[in-house]
């Protein structure tokens, strides 16, 4: 090749390189947009939970989604039934000023929107103001929750969904769906036994409510059998908190000839202390 045409080759080839690298180093950022009722309770506009998974900041109000394009926001997927109505997921390259600066921006919206849409209706003001705080609570809840949860390295876990459904800050409702892979525990060439995958899930759920900080609140049942035998039909997914304190819906599967197994599946109870008051 002649030597004034390979530089120019050159050239674009480290910069596709650097481009590459600077691409890879990104961190990226990440915002839940959530309808977490409709109304508000006191405007006519849907309300919006916005919580930013990074700063682990949540905000509510009426505001609508066109500047998030605009705020370099780009669709990154849907969240699975955190809240009743689930969510829609965002990402960009994580700047923390400009989140600081944005997140300071959207609250002076919102409150300026909550605020207006209270003018036509006669509003009861600590109604309004504990609805706002109760969602904000759960909003810490589930941060927390997810946190624990990915503190735990040993079993490993795939988190579907961290969910928290309380009516008021003084009680705990809080949950999460979560998978567990035993593939190299319990699977030898297309053989298992339920009785080990039931040994195995009572196991992992006894070190996760350990390592969470959890007091279990009865005993652990994985299903492996009735699984095994056709009378339970396990599911991965629509997962929704059952009672007050800690709800752990725990599926453990195996992987075997491209499809993952759930070879067994419960639900565990616990009482975990809520966040400060």
């Amino acid at each position: 090749m002649n030597k004034w045409l390979a530089l120019p080759v050159l050239l674009l080839l480290v910069c596709a390189a650097s481009a590459q690298k600077k691409r890879a180093a990104d961190v990226w950022e990440y915002l839940e947009v959530s309808v977490v009722e409709t109304g508000c309770g006191y405007a006519a506009d849907v309300c919006r939970q916005y919580h930013y998974y990074n700063t682990g900041q949540t905000l509510v109000g009426p505001v609508a989604l066109d500047w998030l394009e605009k705020a370099g926001w780009e669709p990154a997927g849907v969240v699975g039934k955190d809240d009743a109505f689930g969510g829609l997921l965002f990402r960009r390259a994580f700047n923390r000023e400009r989140t600081k600066r944005e997140a300071e921006t959207l609250s002076e919206l919102l409150d300026r929107e909550y605020r207006a849409g209270s003018v036509d209706a006669l509003v009861d003001l600590d109604r309004r103001d504990g609805k706002r705080d109760t969602i904000e609570f759960n909003a810490a809840e589930k941060t927390r929750l997810r946190a624990a949860l990915e503190a735990i390295k040993d079993p490993p876990l795939e988190i579907v969904a961290v969910t928290a459904a309380s009516d008021n800050r003084k009680k705990t409702r809080v949950g999460a769906e979560i998978v567990i892979d035993a593939t190299k525990i319990l699977l030898t060439g297309n053989n298992y036994r339920a009785s080990a995958a039931e040994t195995y899930f009572r196991e992992a759920a006894g070190r996760i409510l350990d390592r969470i900080g959890a007091a279990s609140a009865g005993p652990f049942d994985g299903n492996a059998a009735a699984i095994s035998g056709g009378g339970f039909r396990p599911r991965i997914g629509g997962f929704e908190v059952r009672r007050d304190g800690l709800t752990l819906k725990i599926s453990v599967v195996v992987n075997y000839k491209s499809a993952r197994i759930v070879v067994a599946q419960g639900w565990i109870y616990g009482d975990w202390r809520a966040v400060s008051r």
